[in-house]
């Protein structure tokens, strides 16, 4: 059987996350960084956990933005309201 969690953590050194929260009690932002041996690691991280997010089938996958720098990898959940729309469609 496929076992991402046991795959997507080899290699893993560390993490952390924020939580950043207006005081208008809207909904906030989440950023999860993880820190990787090597690149290598980070990128099949990376690819795992963008495959296992799409197996969930997220019901806003624009919500969720991961990226890769050097040897960590960057998850941020960004709410509707607070992402840039959409640029218009041409001849629309």
């Amino acid at each position: 059987k496929d076992n991402l969690g046991l795959q997507a953590g080899d290699g893993w050194i560390a993490d952390r996350v924020v939580r950043l929260e207006p005081d208008n009690g809207e909904s906030g932002v989440t950023v999860w960084v993880t820190r990787w041996k090597n690149e290598r690691e980070a990128e099949e991280f990376l690819q795992l956990y963008r495959r296992g997010l799409a197996a969930a089938g997220s019901p806003d996958p624009g919500a969720v933005s991961s990226r890769r720098t050097g040897s960590e990898v960057e998850v941020t959940v960004l709410p509707a309201a607070l992402r840039k729309p959409d640029p218009p469609k041409d001849g629309l």
